[in-house]
């Protein structure tokens, strides 16, 4: 069964990451009430069934609030979702994730060509990864501002994606098993094994 974690610890895992102060969180909260009933966690579970965050909905959640404090509107990260997760976004953050488990250099995500002004359809024009081993060759790549086809802007949004992950995963941890929680769970029932027939004896 995967392992899904509750709203309450998904939040205060981003307030660790991100320094988030006491009287910022309701604006926090807000904006992730705004991300999901925009559709950013995909489809949502029926009324009355309870929310549980698994691996890709944590990545969504981690990528929203990255973007956010990078400046960009609600607007253009549920659109970034909309139309770049399942094509490019879902697998970078899976090799990032992988390479901060498997200790081999870091995955660093690009946006590139960024605008404010054009609507969000023309902000972000290119959306690419590299390691960090490589940073340099390629963000001297990225911003080169023309090649063959294209004219872009000569800027780009750069976010280490495994450390950030890292962090998150490690706030997340924390709060998964804090102490009350652990509590809870020895206080749990324990299932009672089935008894045994008893074997008949030959007479």
């Amino acid at each position: 069964m995967p392992l899904g974690f509750s709203y309450a610890m998904v939040e205060a895992a981003l307030v660790e990451m991100h320094d988030i102060a006491p009287d910022s969180v309701p604006a926090l909260r807000s904006r992730f009430g705004a991300f999901q009933r925009g559709g950013l966690l995909g489809k949502q579970p029926g009324r009355g069934t309870r929310l549980e965050y698994g691996g890709d909905q944590l990545h969504r959640v981690v990528f929203a609030f990255e973007m956010t404090q990078a400046g960009m509107s609600p607007t253009t990260v549920l659109w970034l979702v909309s139309e770049f997760w399942d094509k490019r976004l879902r697998d970078i953050f899976i090799k990032a994730g992988r390479a901060s488990v498997q200790e081999t250099p870091d995955v660093v995500l690009f946006l590139i060509g960024l605008t404010a002004m054009n609507g969000p359809e023309k902000s972000v024009p290119n959306i690419n990864h590299t390691t960090i081993d490589k940073l340099s060759g390629s963000l001297s790549f990225a911003i080169r501002g023309k090649d063959e086809l294209d004219d872009l802007p000569a800027r780009a949004l750069v976010v280490n994606l495994s450390a950030q992950l890292h962090r998150f995963h490690t706030a997340l941890t924390h709060y998964h098993l804090s102490p009350a929680m652990l509590a809870g769970l020895k206080d749990e029932p324990k299932r009672k094994r089935a008894a045994k027939p008893k074997q008949r004896t030959k007479r």
